[in-house]
């Protein structure tokens, strides 16, 4: 059915969006966490969420 086409390929781009995530803000009663991939570096975590983006800066993903 549609819904079952739908459902699939909603899926596949989740799992897309996963692999590629560079980073995955978590919440937990009240603390923060962030998970950053290996080839970001200088990604600040900042008291209003908001990610600064400007000091970012990735390397190779194989190395």
């Amino acid at each position: 059915t549609d819904e079952t086409l739908r459902f699939s390929i909603y899926n596949k781009v989740e799992q897309i969006i996963l692999d590629d995530a560079p980073w995955i803000p978590l919440w937990y009663s009240g603390e923060r966490y962030l998970l950053v991939k290996p080839y970001v570096h200088d990604y600040l975590l900042t008291p209003l969420i908001i990610p600064k983006l400007r000091h970012i800066y990735l390397t190779d993903k194989d190395k």
